[in-house]
């Protein structure tokens, strides 16, 4: 079984409590790179630990919170003038990511999201309990309460081998309110908690 590692480049919440990076979870393996979540201070932590822009095929936002999904703006501008990237960045997430990381672009960085990348943005809507392929990985998504302004899901990441499925490993992201039940079976389980005072 290939080995797959899963490092937390950013656990923090919205206030950087602690002095954690806000979420951005990064996964990888032979199959495939990927982030899930990528919160606003994400490109610091990659500098900090050393991961390179240029090794994420995919980008998966679970909800569209700043301390979630603020540093694509910042990804895709460093991918285009300083990392000089030219693969294809996949960004997947429940439906409306594609207007909402539009509208940050905007506020941020006024006309950047007019300017064409040498890369091709692939953003993909995952539908809810559909499977979806991205690449080497099969997800699931599944909306939970979470207020967003969109809406939240809880999501399961499986990989393939080859062109015939072979699980190589599970992970699942978890938005819920309190301690809810995690609905899908799981090597490994991430839990967000959100607490209503």
């Amino acid at each position: 079984m290939t080995t797959v590692s899963v490092k937390f480049l950013g656990c923090g919440d919205n206030f950087g409590s602690g002095g954690r990076f806000q979420t951005c979870i990064y996964v990888q393996s032979e199959a495939a790179k990927f982030f899930i979540d990528c919160g606003a201070s994400s490109l610091i932590a990659m500098k900090q630990f050393g991961v390179s822009l240029l090794d994420i095929e995919t980008i998966l936002i679970t909800h569209l919170h700043g301390d979630h999904f603020a540093c694509i703006p910042f990804f895709i501008l460093d991918s285009q003038l300083i990392s000089r990237r030219t693969s294809p960045l996949i960004i997947a997430g429940l439906p409306c990511l594609e207007e909402r990381i539009y509208r940050a672009m905007e506020v941020m960085f006024p006309e950047s999201s007019k300017v064409k990348q040498k890369f091709e943005i692939i953003y993909l809507e995952i539908p809810e309990r559909m499977p979806t392929t991205i690449g080497a990985l099969l997800v699931t998504a599944e909306q939970v309460v979470h207020s967003s302004g969109a809406p939240s899901m809880e999501s399961k990441f499986k990989y393939f081998a080859s062109s015939f499925p072979i699980l190589k490993a599970k992970v699942v992201i978890s938005e819920m309110t309190g301690f809810d039940s995690v609905k899908f079976a799981a090597d490994s389980v991430v839990h967000h908690r959100f607490l209503l005072n």
